[in-house]
């Protein structure tokens, strides 16, 4: 195969060789001269039938030769003898080789034909290494350099001249005065060349056209190398193309016959040497550029030899004196030998290693070496031409189309390895989402059953084995979320994600956000600065999507964060609403930026610091902020944080049902529609609705039309904590997103008073993600709902949220009364027994004594009037009876301080105070060896009184402290002040609040609204 394939390129390019000679040959037919040898004894005879006018005429053959500097009209009257006849330029540039310094004077008469007369000619003089003056009948025509019989004041101008005059005699004298230094001429120089101006012209300017073609095409190539060079491409292979482009440009402006473009005053020694260097220079980047094209056939250590000796070769050229580079000129001819030499030698090694298309290169370099061969026949034959184009051209032709050709391959190949690679990724994404879809449920049920394990009480486990299960979960939840990200990414890819947009605010959003994020600053000196709580920025987009985007962001700030603030701003802009949030974390490397938002990337500013997750978060985020037809950018600096911004369109505010009114009382208040809508007995249910969108109320008031609630409405968070500050509700349902205050916030809040029984709390939100769900049951939620609300399971979840709220309630005043009708016997018995001492002693006291024991036991056992609350007067007429009866057993040990303001308007709990009281005794005095003192004290303040009861006992135990902090029933104390805190808090929203310190005392006091 290998054989075949040589054959084949080998007669391809004898094919190609035959075309470029017979492509030569025409051109060199068409720019032929009359080249025969026809002067004679300095004579030549110009007439039409001697020689073809419309050609230049070479003026070859024997000049009248004269030893020394003569002016022409200085000729006649010098002795004839004393010229002889030699050919001009060879004879001078062979004399210039016998002494150091020459000059002489070359004369030829050109006689003309009548014919040939009156008409304009031209002498074509070449570039010859000499200074010389020319003249046309005795008159000085042209001058390059001066030539003189003094070397001093000789110089030389090494530039082809052109000669322009009128032939209106029969004879015309051309004499040259010639002078030289004593380099040596090693090539062979053009003869001067005679005929009319535009044959001449023609000659010239065809040269010049050629050049400057060939020129502008390496340029061009040249300027197109160096920019895919810096702009997309950093190969070594352009860079070397751009130089040997230079290079050849260079080479064509110095070209000895016509110097384009320049106007250089060098001697003969100075163009040698620059010509010299220029051609070694062509060769160092041909070697360079062939290897680098074709590295799996380069000889590499030839060719940096090769290289090595090149850049000594320049080195001599440059320092030598011009005599001496003369001398080993024959250098630069094994320069270009040995180059083309190593380059057939790689073109042979890539054809026998079956490179495409090497045949391009192949002419490309016979293109060339035809061109050289030419070039030599030039210097050192008879044969007359000027500067060639064609062989350049169809080297650069044939190796742009190598490299077109290798180019579209290139292309076809990449585009059939893309194809091939997304198929490759679309199989990993399927694989991906499957894998996700078939991961997902197994993984939930390993994270329940490990939940299970770690809450069964029955499980004695040691420290150490929850903190594992501890960990074990948190492992699989954090699973959990890179499959949902997976999930996501897939969906983006496959153009399934669908954007449920509408006017959002944002600061909700945000509110929201940072406080589902809150938890993470856990154990971090972290502070999340929102600066956007209270902005009415409204933007246009799907709330779930970018409550996604900013979980994401919010996230890996906190993650990255081990100390210091994140702060989140936002502002509008032409249209858009512009967010950054910037934190004080570890910052991303600046080379790193690039491709963050590209998927599975992950960077840090530290090598050795490896973080979680596979890096889809970022591109979700991004892929996200596209779809909402925004932008999202990235800043950072190393140590010291980094800023990530995004755009959202921004809505209008108009459009979005936002009603700022609120109720005066809060409770009546409600719109005329829904009070007319919904008519509650004095028996309703009180909800309490917490959105800032009042046409949610609306329509939850709709959907509750037909049951028997009174529902009440609150605009934000701050204003259903007044709410419940003031009356009672036996639930609250709230919205997750609103500004200033999140609905998880509220809920926080909320349950810092209330336990998840006394008062039940129904979330409401776009969002159905198991961790949105998570953040709201931590935070102390009973039950979510999703947007938009079925009516059916809205009604059904109220109903069992108050049936729950209505049961605990009916436990609580069935405790209450238990706690009545729990008379304790040794308190009977006791009292009875001091009736009837009393008899014997003061009957009126007995009889008082009679009455407030006949007045506890008829409210004790009066199970009929278990009300909810009960007037202040009513509790404390108990409380005086309770107190009278134990001031007759304990005498003078219980002493009783009343500070009670006159008509306090407040309702309290049944027993509420009694069991305070009887508390009081039993540590004041039962428990204490000292006299005991109970201070009963009421304190009105704006709109509530405090009630304050203080002795001087041992101190409430610890025990029952925490059960009280816990609102969990220790069976080893009592049930009573529990049971008080409780009804306390369910009413007022705030319990007992105890300060007792051990044999110091104790003062309990809580807080009871003022009746309206």
């Amino acid at each position: 195969m290998q054989q075949r394939t040589i054959l084949k390129h080998t007669c391809v390019l004898l094919l190609f060789v035959i075309c470029l000679l017979s492509i030569r040959l025409i051109w060199l037919n068409i720019q032929s001269i009359n080249s025969l040898d026809q002067s004679n004894e300095g004579e030549i005879y110009i007439s039409e039938e001697n020689f073809d006018t419309n050609k230049g005429i070479a003026l070859k053959g024997s000049w009248r030769y004269y030893p020394y500097l003569v002016n022409p009209s200085d000729i006649q009257e010098k002795n004839n003898d004393t010229h002889l006849f030699r050919k001009f330029p060879e004879h001078w540039l062979e004399t210039g080789d016998d002494s150091e310094y020459n000059f002489a004077t070359y004369q030829l008469s050109i006689k003309m034909d009548q014919e040939s007369l009156n008409d304009l000619y031209s002498i074509y003089i070449p570039r010859i290494p000499i200074a010389a003056s020319v003249f046309i009948n005795g008159e000085l025509m042209s001058k390059t350099g001066n030539p003189t019989e003094s070397p001093d004041k000789f110089y030389a101008k090494t530039v082809p001249t052109v000669i322009q005059f009128y032939a209106d005699r029969p004879v015309i004298e051309l004499t040259v005065q010639v002078s030289n230094d004593n380099h040596m001429i090693k090539v062979k120089t053009q003869p001067l060349i005679f005929g009319k101006s535009d044959v001449i012209a023609n000659y010239l300017d065809t040269a010049k056209l050629s050049k400057v073609v060939v020129l502008i095409l390496f340029l061009l190539l040249a300027t197109l190398s160096i920019i895919i060079y810096f702009i997309r491409y950093r190969q070594k292979v352009l860079l070397y193309f751009f130089f040997l482009l230079v290079s050849a440009s260079l080479m064509i402006l110095l070209d000895e016959d016509t110097v384009l473009f320049l106007d250089l005053t060098l001697n003969y020694g100075d163009t040698l040497k620059v010509r010299n260097v220029n051609y070694t220079v062509i060769a160092i980047f041909i070697l360079l550029f062939i290897k680098t094209l074709l590295p799996k056939y380069a000889l590499s250590k030839i060719v940096y030899l090769h290289i090595a000796i090149y850049l000594i070769f320049i080195a001599f050229v440059i320092i030598a004196p011009s005599q001496t580079v003369l001398q080993y000129l024959k250098l630069l001819g094994y320069v270009l030998l040995s180059t083309m030499i190593i380059i057939n030698i790689q073109f042979f090694r890539a054809i026998r290693g079956g490179t495409t298309d090497i045949i391009y290169l192949l002419l490309a370099a016979v293109a060339i070496l035809h061109n050289e061969i030419w070039a030599i026949l030039k210097h050192n034959t008879e044969v007359f031409f000027d500067f060639y184009p064609v062989d350049f051209t169809i080297a650069i032709i044939a190796f742009l189309i190598f490299w077109i050709k290798r180019f579209l391959r290139y292309v076809q190949e990449t585009e059939r390895l893309t194809i091939e690679l997304q198929k490759t990724i679309k199989n990993k994404d399927d694989f991906l989402a499957n894998t996700s879809h078939e991961l997902r449920n197994p993984l939930h049920s390993m994270i329940n059953i490990v939940e299970y394990v770690l809450q069964n009480n029955k499980n004695k486990l040691i420290p150490e084995d929850r903190k594992a299960i501890d960990l074990s979960i948190n492992i699989g939840k954090r699973m959990s979320l890179l499959i949902n990200d997976l999930l996501d990414l897939s969906q983006l890819k496959e153009k399934r994600v669908r954007l449920d947009k509408k006017n959002v605010h944002l600061s909700s959003v945000i509110n929201m956000v940072t406080d589902m994020i809150q938890h993470l600053t856990e154990g971090k000196n972290v502070e999340i600065i929102n600066n956007v709580q209270t902005k009415p920025l409204i933007v246009f987009g799907d709330e779930n999507r970018i409550q996604q985007i900013l979980l994401n962001i919010l996230h890996n700030a906190v993650k990255y964060t081990n100390e210091g603030t994140i702060t989140i701003n936002a502002e509008q802009i032409d249209g858009y609403v512009k967010v950054l949030i910037a934190d004080q974390g570890v910052g991303i490397e600046s080379e790193s930026l690039n491709r963050i938002f590209k998927p599975y990337e992950q960077a840090t500013e530290n090598k050795n610091y490896v973080s979680g997750g596979i890096g889809l978060g970022l591109t979700i985020t991004q892929e996200l902020v596209r779809l909402h037809g925004g932008e999202i950018g990235i800043s950072s600096v190393v140590g010291k944080g980094t800023i990530i911004s995004f755009t959202l369109p921004h809505g209008n505010i108009s459009e979005m049902a936002y009603d700022t009114a609120i109720p005066v009382n809060g409770a009546k208040q409600i719109t005329s529609s829904t009070e007319s809508i919904n008519k509650p007995t004095d028996s309703a249910a009180r909800i309490l609705i917490v959105d800032d969108e009042k046409v949610n109320f609306e329509v939850i008031s709709k959907i509750l039309i037909n049951e028997n609630y009174q529902l009440v409405y609150a605009n934000n968070g701050n204003e259903a904590l007044q709410l419940i500050g003031r009356e009672h509700f036996q639930l609250i349902v709230s919205d997750v997103m609103m500004p200033g205050m999140s609905g998880y916030r509220l809920t926080e809040i909320i349950r810092s008073k209330y336990d998840i029984s006394e008062l039940p709390i129904l979330l409401l939100t776009a969002r159905a993600r198991k961790e949105d769900l998570e953040v709201g049951f931590k935070a102390g939620a009973n039950d979510y709902l999703i947007k938009p609300v079925d009516p059916f399971e809205l009604r059904a979840r109220v109903k069992v949220l108050i049936a729950l709220n209505y049961a605990v309630r009916d436990q609580l005043k069935m405790e209450a009364a238990w706690l009545r009708a729990q008379i304790n016997p040794h308190f009977l018995f006791n009292t009875i027994n001091s009736i009837l001492a009393l008899n014997d002693i003061d009957s009126n006291k007995m009889e008082e004594l009679l009455d407030h024991f006949i007045y506890y036991l008829q409210t004790s056992f009066d199970f009929q009037n278990a009300n909810d609350l009960v007037s202040f007067d009513e509790e404390l007429s108990l409380v005086k009876s309770y107190l009278s009866i134990e001031k007759v057993r304990f005498e003078d040990k219980l002493n009783i301080e009343w500070k009670i303001d006159e008509n306090v308007p407040i309702m309290v709990p049944p027993l509420s105070i009694q069991t305070i009281i009887e508390n009081a005794v039993h540590h004041a005095v039962i428990k204490n060896p000292d006299e005991g003192l109970i201070v009963v004290e009421t304190k009105k303040e704006a709109d509530h009184v405090k009630i304050i009861i203080k002795d001087n006992g041992n101190g409430i135990p610890t025990e029952v402290l925490d059960m009280l902090k816990e609102q969990k029933h220790n069976p080893d104390y009592g049930i009573g002040l529990l049971n008080t805190d409780k009804r306390l808090r369910q009413f007022f929203g705030y319990g007992l609040d105890i300060d007792t310190a051990l044999n110091k005392g104790t003062a309990i006091s809580f807080r009871v609204p003022i009746s309206q």
